[in-house]
């Protein structure tokens, strides 16, 4: 993996949750990779009704 798979990646998610997800207003979203091909998406931001910050990850597998 390389940093323009990296960036693909980061904006596909902000894409995808962009036009899927109005209630989640996303403030950083960051992919590293891990051993065994895994990715490791991070995603933080403000539940737009609530005023919630929320920060989660999410494993990939390739």
């Amino acid at each position: 993996m390389n940093d323009t798979t990296r960036l693909q990646c980061m904006s596909a998610t902000v894409t995808a949750l962009a036009r899927h997800e109005p209630r989640i207003a996303l403030q950083n979203v960051d992919v590293n990779w891990r051993a065994g091909g895994r990715a490791v998406v991070t995603l933080s931001g403000i539940i737009t009704e609530t005023m919630q910050n929320i920060t989660f990850s999410i494993t990939l597998r390739e």
